[in-house]
This record gives C-alpha cells, structure tokens and sequence, in this order.
C-alpha cells in the first residue's frame, strides 16, 4: 500500500539509488504513530503463526531494530515478516532474523530486510522518507541567517534540500510563524491565525534568509493533503537539535 501516490514517487530506475541513501539508520520518533508485528514464519502456533507486537527502535532501507516480550524467542537467520502500521496504512516487510539479545524487561531485535520487489520497496522507501527528512535538520549557523523585519529569524537544513525557518519575537523568544520546505513545496503556517498555506514551485533557491520561489502556485488539494501528512511524519522525527518549543510549535499547528 502506497502511503504517497502524488509526491515521492520514487522511480524503479532509481530505487538502488534510494535504497543506498537510507541505509543509515534513523531512530524512530516517540511521538511518530508507528507500531510493529512481528510474525515468524516457521512459528508451529496452532493457531497459525503468532504476531509479537514490539516497538521499532530505528529503520534503514537494510535493516530495522525492536524491542519485543521477554518471551520472544527466534534463531539468526530466521524467517519473518514485519508488519509495519503508520494511521491507515499498513505494509508487510520480509526480513531476517540477525541477532536477538535479552535487555532488562525486553528482548531486542535485529532484523535484516529484505526487499526485491518494487512494489514493496517504494512504499517502505516513502516510510522511511520522514525519518530521514527529519533526523537531518541541523541548525544553519547564526552567521549564515539573515535577520530582517524586526524578527529573529533560526533556519535548520538537512537532506533532500529541506529546510525549516522559524521567526521569533526576539533570540529564544515566542514563535511567530515558520515555513518548512521540501520536496519542492513549501508549506507556512501562523502562531496567530493558525492557517496553513502549502505551495509549489517552479525555479527556485534557498537563500541565507529563508526560501524564495519564483514563481509560485498553489498545489491541487489531494497535493497539499499529502504534503502536510509528510511534514506532520517529519516533525515527528525531528532531530534534538530542533528545539524543543518549535517542536511542539509545529505539532501543534499541523495537527
């Protein structure tokens, strides 16, 4: 099931490219809704094969890491399935079982993925996008920021050209609005109004300041319905170095 079907639509040619660029591992966000079952295909259950509901640790296009019940148990190499539910959508993953170590309270988890089939591999690389998108973002130096209009303005860059520019009332101040680009759209957003304006864009370059777009356009409604679940996904998973109160700045208004 796809979780995106108008933006990251990654291309067969290009998926080996894409896998190679998500095989870093990315920590799962605590307030990312994303829950897992495990189920061992050789599982002898009775009553067919068992799920093991567990907690994913981190994801990369190679592999993925959880915490299950001190019950679990499962041998290297292992067959499986991974079952991977984010809201509404839903997605099987076959994997290996590479190791299984016992922690205090839990057992945890390594699991070797393993993707040959296109239609797998584009819904999980689409999975794996807001944990990457968002883990990235590390602060623009101060030096590097352009301070105009009476605000302070903070940018945070990362992968695939993304970038979050929050303006505040003053260095540490209250948050006054944002914008956060990627994937070629921009979206804005308002502590006062609350409104969400998400564009697109045809020529355009990040610049020290913010982002610029010329010109724009407003993107269809399926469009914009999708970008802002991404961005929601991504502030999800957003790096520490985000502070704290535009993160919950962010998760407020895009809820």
């Amino acid at each position: 099931m796809l979780l995106f079907r108008r933006i990251l639509n990654f291309r067969r040619s290009s998926i080996a490219a894409q896998e190679k660029r998500r095989s870093e591992r990315y920590p799962v966000g605590g307030h990312f809704p994303l829950s897992a079952a495990l189920t061992l295909l050789a599982d002898p259950a009775a009553a067919g094969r068992k799920n093991w509901k567990g907690e994913i640790v981190d994801l990369s296009s190679t592999g993925a890491s959880l915490r299950l019940a001190p019950a679990f148990s499962a041998g290297r190499g292992d067959t499986c399935m991974l079952g991977l539910e984010l809201e509404d959508y839903l997605i099987d993953v076959p994997a290996r079982v590479a190791h299984c170590r016992a922690q205090p309270g839990h057992m945890r988890c390594g699991l070797e993925i393993e993707l040959s089939d296109y239609r797998l591999q584009k819904p999980y690389l689409q999975l794996l996008e807001p944990l990457s998108l968002g883990n990235s973002l590390r602060p623009v130096p101060a030096k590097l920021v352009r301070q105009e209009g009476g605000q302070h303005t903070e940018a945070y860059s990362g992968e695939s050209e993304a970038r979050l520019s929050l303006w505040r009332e003053k260095p540490g101040g209250r948050i006054l609005s944002f914008e956060f680009r990627l994937h070629g759209c921009f979206v804005r957003g308002s502590a006062d109004s609350g409104e969400i304006r998400i564009m697109a864009s045809e020529g355009w370059r990040s610049d020290v300041g913010g982002c610029y777009s010329l010109p724009s356009f407003r993107v269809s409604v399926p469009r914009q319905t999708e970008v802002r679940r991404l961005l929601r996904w991504t502030v999800a998973n957003l790096h520490a170095s985000v502070p704290a109160d535009a993160q919950k700045f962010l998760a407020r208004v895009l809820a």
